[in-house]
């Protein structure tokens, strides 16, 4: 009996559909929430290239609009970009061309165990995004502003802290989110 020949009778055993049978009737269809819509996006892109004194933002609201730009154009999940303790960084051609952004996570969704979180999940994203009339990439512009307001991941042991509100104004929890 040939490998092929085992295969099929395996899979047109009664057992293995009895069990293929069950797990289809527990089974949930998956919900998952709608993609930002492709100009909110690219506005979105182009306010984080013309700065906090443009448009009214302070500082933190700016690097908090880059680290939700940097989670979708690496396709990375919030947290674990929040948690990660590499600060990104750009990589550019020969010329100083901006080519993308890189960061890196330890601590992931999906890697509690002690071997998963030894490995570095890389986060890679285009640095220019989708804004067509950009002549400065949004990851410039982010990591610039970071590193004017004084912040770093190697620091602070995380790329993103939990903001609260306080009576004495913005205060950044000791914590990632």
């Amino acid at each position: 009996m040939g490998k092929y020949e085992v295969l099929s009778s395996c899979f047109s055993s009664s057992r293995l559909s009895g069990a293929v049978r069950a797990c289809a009737e527990q089974k949930t269809i998956t919900a998952q929430k709608n993609p930002f819509p492709k100009k909110l996006v690219e506005r979105l892109d182009m306010i984080l290239i013309e700065g906090p004194k443009v448009n009214g933002m302070g500082v933190e609201d700016v690097i908090f609009l880059g680290h939700l730009l940097f989670c979708v154009h690496t396709r990375s999940r919030w947290s674990d970009c929040a948690r990660s303790s590499l600060e990104p960084v750009l990589v550019a051609d020969e010329f100083g061309n901006d080519l993308y952004v890189e960061g890196g996570a330890h601590l992931v969704k999906t890697g509690n165990t002690a071997q998963r979180m030894r490995h570095l999940l890389p986060q890679v994203g285009l640095a220019y995004g989708i804004a067509q009339d950009a002549e400065f990439s949004w990851a410039r512009s982010w990591l610039d502003i970071r590193r004017t307001a004084g912040w770093d991941a190697a620091v602070d042991g995380r790329l993103m802290p939990t903001p609260s509100r306080r009576e004495d104004g913005r205060h950044w929890r000791s914590r990632a989110a």
